[in-house]
């Protein structure tokens, strides 16, 4: 990737304003590429750069990688230096780059930042992520589906028990008795059985 010197300049001024989700600044040794010594820089990781100063507040970078198809690991190649990791691309030929962090810890952060900021990564992550969202709104909208049908449920029970308490009212018996005694007529014939009638009344009412 070629760089112009108004580029470059423009993303180390931006360096200033660091501190969003994803950069990552500090001091590590970098062992020279040329000259084989180790040399303490300033590095600041944005985006998928890694930029490194001779110092925190110097002006201008000594350096840029670009973190596209790379992978950063630890290493035994240590050269006189501890908690070492190297940075490597997958094209053979590439030059690889070896740094000393302060800590194990600081070592697996750095490793991690820098596995996880190349485009290709972000892509995966958002890829991942635009995933577990589907899956999310499909179990949402499956829990919609079986608290509506437990809503509806529920209303049918309630339904069926307001039914079965109007059935008992004496309105509704003194109807059941009306139907019986035309029932009863129907079936015998009988026009004028006053007395039966009050009975079944009576006996419709008591049930």
């Amino acid at each position: 990737m070629k760089i112009f010197a108004e580029q470059f300049n423009a993303f180390c001024q931006q360096r200033k304003t660091a501190g969003t989700k994803g950069e990552a600044v500090g001091y590590m040794y970098k062992r020279g590429g040329n000259i084989k010594a180790w040399k303490k820089r300033w590095f600041h990781i944005r985006g998928n750069l890694l930029f490194y100063f001779k110092a925190k507040d110097s002006e201008l970078a000594q350096g840029v990688i670009l973190l596209e198809g790379v992978e950063a690991k630890p290493t035994e190649d240590t050269f006189g230096r501890a908690f070492c990791f190297k940075i490597t691309y997958g094209q053979k030929g590439l030059r690889e780059f070896l740094f000393s962090a302060s800590s194990a810890e600081e070592r697996l952060h750095w490793i991690d930042i820098i596995n996880h900021a190349s485009f290709g990564a972000v892509s995966d992550a958002v890829y991942r992520s635009k995933q577990y969202i589907s899956i999310l709104e499909q179990e949402r909208k499956k829990r919609e589906h079986d608290l509506i049908q437990t809503i509806i449920d529920l209303k049918l029970d309630l339904h069926r028990y307001k039914l079965k308490s109007i059935a008992q009212t004496p309105l509704s018996r003194f109807r059941r008795a009306v139907k019986t005694i035309i029932n009863m007529r129907r079936l015998t014939g009988s026009q004028d059985d006053t007395n039966h009638f009050k009975s079944v009344m009576k006996n419709c009412y008591i049930m």
